[in-house]
């Protein structure tokens, strides 16, 4: 619950016990102690940084990076970044209608901070606004374009104590703070904010339909975007869900609802990915917490069910995305379809590797995993390098990778034998690199993530030595690289389990040691001379057609 901390009980003790590097301040809120980095994964755990060090440069409370004013960004880049939110982001996380945005805008660029009433909420909106969509529509000199978001984002956090109020709006307020996060998740800790979000959700009472309610657009909208990025962070580190959805008993948004409660026709994309959530919820809650099986007569007969959701989730997807026939959403359409791919085949690698509930699955469904594993790395590539204004998930594809890839490795150590009939050296050898330059790329969006790519090369080296030796050992087998990527289990002869690495062990997400020093947070927000050219936005046309 975001509650202020001065009128409670739980304010004197926090002003008596309570470090003040922590945020936790009698006129600050809850939220303050958030403040901190978010966890990389790593197969280690020891040398961790402390989250809770007041002197570490990731904390959002220590202030000794610049900050950026929306009102030091020209204004057709402005306006540039706002087209990019409303016409691309907004689809996928509608926290807010477009009407607000528009508002927020026209609140703080005429006046800027010259005038004394200009309201922190519209500052705050705008500030991550641009740093969102900045962060999104760059396509050169990322480092540098993280930088100046950064740098808006620091600038919203001076008004975070204003906007951050025990209502819908400190919500909506949050989620957007969250959505940059995702974007960029050297600046706060992931797993509290959308903690503390869930937890405001239950508060409200969001998670249950309220029939008299003249605002139920928009309490609908607001949970299932707390919701989904509650599910997208418990998810990655493998941790309970807050809000289970048997719990839920709230409809989505209405997908035609024409005012700026619902904007536009957004939920029917939004819509999409809230299901795929649902979909992920129940995978890790069954296989990697143990919870227990509701209406599946077995664990093998429910694993068929959820291949079968999972299929039929992106097949409405890209049917929905071919039937659509306004010009203006066909980008959003078509980003959403290669959402639906990463997310369907990181379904399968979810279902067919390795788990808590099942420690060791058959090699049918193993090298099904093996394959859905390099699909994921092949469609998240392609999505780093989509084009301006389509969303960068740092987070997610940092965190997906890497889960990906330890199975990738674990199958290849363990099913030396069928991959060797499925795929030449030289294809293993280059799936095996896409994970490279996947990892590799998200270090420019997030620096810490550079100790995934090490580790992950730390593993590959041997497991690749070991197949590469038995594979030259086999070369009399045929290849079958042309195969079917996902064969029924039924047409596997072998479905002998084996004996695993522990997979669990691989996938401890905490602080891995690094150098604590982060170029993103440290250089200075010069304002470039010219943005679309610094950053090869391609604004020429895009705005003269709105």
């Amino acid at each position: 619950m975001l509650v202020p901390v001065s009128n409670s009980i739980l304010g004197s003790v926090l002003s008596d016990s309570t470090p003040s590097f922590l945020g936790l301040v009698r006129d600050s809120c809850l939220a303050g102690c958030v403040a901190v980095q978010t966890e990389i994964p790593s197969v280690h755990l020891t040398h961790a940084i402390s989250d809770l060090n007041e002197n570490h440069p990731r904390a959002i409370v220590n202030q000794q990076a610049s900050i950026l004013s929306p009102t030091s960004v020209p204004a057709r880049v402005a306006d540039f970044l706002l087209f990019t939110y409303t016409t691309g982001i907004i689809h996928q996380f509608p926290i807010l209608s477009e009407d607000e945005a528009r508002s927020a805008f026209d609140a703080v660029l005429p006046m800027g901070y010259s005038v004394p009433d200009c309201d922190a909420r519209s500052v705050y909106i705008v500030s991550l606004i641009m740093a969102i969509s900045l962060s999104t529509t760059a396509r050169n000199k990322l480092s540098r374009a993280q930088s100046l978001a950064t740098a808006l984002f620091k600038n919203a956090m001076l008004n975070i104590s204003a906007v951050l109020t025990n209502d819908l709006s400190g919500l909506q307020a949050l989620l957007l703070l969250i959505q940059y996060t995702f974007l960029n998740p050297t600046v706060g800790n992931l797993w509290l904010l959308t903690g503390i979000s869930s937890e405001a959700c239950i508060e409200y009472g969001l998670h249950h339909e309220l029939q008299s309610d003249t605002d139920i657009e928009r309490r609908r909208r607001i949970f299932w975007c707390a919701w989904e990025m509650e599910v997208a962070v418990s998810a990655a580190f493998r941790r309970p869900i807050r809000i289970l959805n048997k719990y839920i008993h709230v409809s989505f948004p209405s997908p035609n609802q024409a005012s700026s409660a619902a904007p536009l026709a957004i939920p029917s994309i939004a819509i999409f990915v809230w299901r795929f959530r649902q979909l992920e919820a129940e995978l890790i809650s069954i296989l990697h917490l143990n919870n227990p099986l509701l209406h599946a007569s077995s664990l093998e007969s429910w694993m068929e069910d959820m291949a079968s959701k999972a299929q039929h989730w992106a097949q409405q997807v890209q049917h929905s995305a071919s039937q659509n026939q306004c010009p203006s959403t066909k980008s959003q359409w078509a980003e959403m379809v290669l959402y639906a791919d990463i997310a369907y085949h990181y379904c399968l690698v979810l279902l067919y590797g390795p788990s808590n509930r099942v420690k060791e699955p058959t090699r049918p469904n193993l090298i099904c995993a093996f394959r859905a594993s390099v699909q994921v790395a092949i469609s998240y590539w392609e999505q780093a390098n989509s084009e301006f204004g389509r969303i960068k998930y740092t987070f997610h594809t940092c965190y997906h990778t890497f889960s990906a890839a330890v199975v990738f490795l674990s199958v290849l150590r363990s099913c030396q034998s069928e991959i060797t009939q499925l795929y030449t050296l030289n294809e293993i050898q280059e799936c095996a690199n896409r994970f490279v330059c996947l990892l590799s790329s998200i270090g420019e969006r997030w620096p810490a993530a550079a100790r995934c790519l090490e580790e992950y090369n730390h593993l590959l080296e041997p497991i690749m030595k070991s197949y590469s030796d038995f594979f030259l050992l086999s070369q009399q087998h045929t290849s079958a690289a042309g195969a079917d990527p996902f064969l029924s289990p039924e047409q596997y002869a072998d479905a002998e389990a084996f004996d695993v690495m522990d997979y669990e062990s691989f996938v401890h997400f905490f602080n891995p040691p690094q150098d604590v020093v982060d170029p993103l947070l440290a250089s200075p927000a010069v304002v470039p001379f010219d943005w679309d050219v610094e950053f090869e936005f391609g604004m020429d046309g895009l705005l003269d057609i709105v």
